[in-house]
């Protein structure tokens, strides 16, 4: 057998090393290497959150308090009822209106002129006539040397109106526009009439001026004005509801016949002007415009049989409406009326509501303003008590402050500073919350 190289052991040898050098005793068991496994990853469960948000200084979501306010309502439809004057229609035939929609008109004014159906058919040929005669005055003024000193007068008008129509139109106001748009026109015929003057003698243009003033009388005998009995706002919408829905018969009214109103409430009668002179057909003796009173309207509402609150004629309430979208501060309870109805007396807004008869109403019973923050950003909350604490980012630091919860709903929450509590203990206006606070440690260092 040869001999072993130096610094070789033989097998024998090492498998003797190995036995020397193995351990002595049990193995440690699997059971200490998982509680031990367990105790870590809980360790970091709990502490990993704030870890990383220490060291990475930029994983915190702040926000800003600021004030806001949070309400509890009754939701319910509403009936508008408006004080209102009906216009009737003296013939039949068309009206054109005087006065745009929903404009505010002063007592005994002229809102409209209703023409019969001969007259109105004689307008058509009235207006070829006139047509005719401005083009034979113009060709007539074109085939002249003379230049009138009143025609350029008016010319001059013409551009100043004109450039007051600039700034009318910039800031949207059409009725001015319009109304300086008829000047216009006016102004335009009174030229058109200057020309004519240079032109007596020609047959033809004598033969068109008496056609015209012809039929200008028959359309004149055929013309009848509306005024206004009162002043107010000016509507040519009617729902038909006119005379039921009064300030009279309010006491009158049941909530079946209410429920039916509402039902039907989109529909209308209002038909808007369609033709070259902006007429509406009327009938004799009937409605065709109405001119709303005052400067307050009524809204007629039923609380839910399930309803616990109650209220008083006289109580002030404040109110928020849907279409058109309004939040109305010390409307008036009215009046109390049968099957758990009331009437709710608003002082202004009438303008909005001119052409709605149903409105969805929230009735505001509770209504707190404070520090409004999202309910999730509190923690510790206690609502039965009214009790919850709040995250501030002062600094570089965090700062736990308890907080009283003067109101709160499924997503925000009203809050204002611990009863007592000391000036570093405060919450306030513009101070930075931590959105999420739930790892958030007082004193923690932080940033944003």
């Amino acid at each position: 057998m040869p001999a072993p190289r130096p610094g070789t052991a033989t097998m024998d040898s090492r498998k003797a090393s190995v036995q020397k050098n193995a351990p002595q005793g049990p193995a440690p068991s699997n059971k200490k290497r998982s509680r031990a496994a367990a105790i870590v990853a809980l360790f970091l469960l709990i502490y990993i959150p704030s870890s990383f948000n220490w060291f990475s200084g930029g994983a915190i979501s702040t926000d800003i308090l600021r004030d806001g306010a949070l309400y509890e309502a009754l939701h319910t439809e509403a009936i508008v009822i408006r004080n209102e004057e009906l216009l009737y229609s003296p013939a039949y035939g068309y009206s054109i209106p005087a006065v745009n929609e929903a404009e505010r008109v002063p007592g005994n004014s002229v809102v409209a002129t209703v023409y019969n159906s001969f007259s109105y058919e004689l307008m058509e040929e009235f207006n070829r006539i006139n047509h005719e005669l401005l083009k034979e005055q113009y060709e007539v003024f074109g085939r002249s040397n003379v230049f009138l000193q009143e025609v350029d007068s008016i010319e001059k008008d013409v551009t100043g109106v004109v450039r007051k129509m600039i700034p009318d139109i910039n800031r949207n106001s059409l009725n001015e526009a319009s109304a300086r748009t008829d000047s216009v026109n006016a102004l335009l015929v009174k030229r058109a009439e200057a020309y004519g003057a240079l032109a007596t003698d020609d047959p033809y243009i004598k033969q068109l001026k008496e056609e015209k003033r012809s039929i200008e009388g028959e359309v004149a005998e055929g013309s009848m004005r509306v005024y206004s009995g009162s002043p107010g706002y000016l509507s040519f919408i009617l729902d038909g509801l006119e005379p039921e829905l009064t300030l009279d018969s309010v006491g009158s009214l049941s909530w079946e016949r209410c429920e039916e109103i509402i039902a039907t409430s989109q529909s209308t009668n209002f038909v808007p002007p369609s033709d070259a002179y902006g007429s509406i057909a009327v009938a004799g003796g009937e409605p065709f415009a109405k001119i709303v009173r005052d400067n307050a309207f009524f809204l007629l509402v039923k609380a839910p049989d399930d309803y616990q609150g109650s209220f008083s004629v006289g109580d002030k309430v404040r109110l928020r409406t849907e279409s058109p979208y309004l939040e109305i501060e010390n409307a008036e309870i009215w009046q109390e009326l049968p099957d758990g109805m009331f009437a709710i007396r608003v002082n202004k807004y009438l303008f909005d509501f001119l052409g709605v008869r149903t409105v969805n109403v929230a009735l505001v019973e509770k209504y707190v303003e404070g520090l409004k923050i999202p309910l999730k950003c509190l923690r510790d909350i206690d609502l039965e008590n009214g009790v919850a604490s709040v995250a501030l980012l002062k600094g570089s630091y965090a700062s736990i402050r308890r907080v009283r919860v003067l109101a709160s709903n499924d997503i925000y929450a009203i809050i204002e500073s611990y009863d007592g509590a000391s000036s570093d203990g405060r919450v306030g206006r513009y101070d930075t919350y931590i959105r999420d606070a739930a790892n958030i440690e007082d004193g923690m260092p932080l940033s944003k």
